[in-house]
């Protein structure tokens, strides 16, 4: 898994400020809680992610605000990438980034009965 946070020292051009918060944004599916319509049709962040991140951020489930605290955390103590990757399995901060991507991928597939209307209650 690559990362924007651990990605950016090692590239030829170094990311703005603003690539970085899109990358970021992007990574942990903040377009999804997006109300931008742009953002939602692209699956991507189209906005401004300075805006954006502060707004929806807060958004995201416990443990991925947790993920995402604790590698920049890994990053400012100069842990390499696979020993921040390392910590985040260990705490099982992994998994929970891998549910939080699951469960948005799964709700922009909805059940084929959903799609028909002969769900009555889930």
């Amino acid at each position: 898994m690559t990362d924007p946070c651990f990605a950016c020292p090692d590239s030829a051009q170094p990311m703005t400020a603003a690539v970085r918060q899109r990358a970021w944004a992007d990574f942990l599916y903040l377009w999804r809680l997006c109300e931008g319509a742009a953002c939602r049709r692209a699956r991507r962040c189209k906005g401004n992610p300075h805006a954006c991140f502060p707004r929806y951020a807060p958004l995201l489930p416990g443990e991925v605000q947790d993920y995402y605290s604790s590698l920049l955390q890994s990053r400012e103590d100069g842990l390499s990438f696979e020993d921040a990757m390392s910590e985040l399995q260990e705490e099982g901060l992994e998994r929970a980034l891998d549910d939080w991507r699951q469960a948005v991928e799964a709700s922009l597939h909805p059940h084929p009965e959903a799609r028909r209307g002969r769900m009555t209650h889930l």
